[in-house]
């Protein structure tokens, strides 16, 4: 499943910071020097391609982890990870607070 990873490898695009709103989707996208396999991680837990929260792609060189639907839990450092080097980035999710209002008005 994981080929070998060859020397020279470098990020030619390194993941850059998000904020989204709740139930919006946010992509984070990094560059490789060459192709070469990649694993993501959420707050240092390995994310498993199989996981329906997420969406990995890999074209070539350019790899991507999309939540289709964020939600404040999915804030958090993302990284990805090739050999000895990685990139990280911040997912900041906003709470949709026009909704929560609405919900809290009728609550009174």
């Amino acid at each position: 499943m994981f080929g070998i990873v060859e020397t020279g490898v470098a990020f030619t695009q390194e993941l850059t910071e998000q904020v989204v709103m709740e139930n919006e989707p946010a992509t984070f996208l990094c560059k490789l020097s060459k192709p070469q396999q990649v694993l993501w991680y959420v707050d240092g837990k390995c994310v498993k391609e199989e996981d329906e929260n997420y969406l990995i792609e890999s074209i070539n060189d350019i790899h991507s982890l999309t939540i289709p639907c964020a939600t404040v839990s999915d804030s958090g450092k993302y990284t990805v990870k090739v050999g000895d080097i990685e990139s990280s980035a911040k997912l900041t999710v906003k709470g949709n607070v026009h909704l929560y209002l609405s919900v809290v008005s009728k609550l009174f």
